[in-house]
């Protein structure tokens, strides 16, 4: 029982830090090809990349997960590149929109 809330906390933690992390990697994209760039909001992107980063590579990570620090961030920026995918693809294009 106490295994499965352990094991519970474990993935919420992991799967918020992955949330936070692909966030920050699709916003600091954003705001980098923004004519009008907000340096501070870059930033502030930019250094929740690389404190994720830090915790996926941290020894508390490996000790909720045994996965390859480098296999999650990988995995983290493949699947956000299938969502951004899909959302590109869901937009429709019509004569009107060009």
């Amino acid at each position: 029982m106490n295994k499965d809330r352990y094991e519970n906390l474990a993935n919420a933690i992991i799967s918020k830090a992955v949330s936070d992390y692909q966030e920050a990697l699709i916003k600091s994209y954003i705001y980098r090809n923004n004519k009008n760039q907000n340096n501070k909001k870059i930033k502030q992107y930019m250094s929740t990349i690389r404190e994720c980063e830090e915790f996926f590579r941290s020894d508390w990570f490996k000790r909720l997960r045994s996965i390859d620090s480098k296999k999650i961030i990988m995995l983290s920026r493949e699947q956000l590149i299938d969502r951004v995918t899909l959302w590109v693809n869901e937009i429709e294009v019509s004569d009107d929109n060009i």
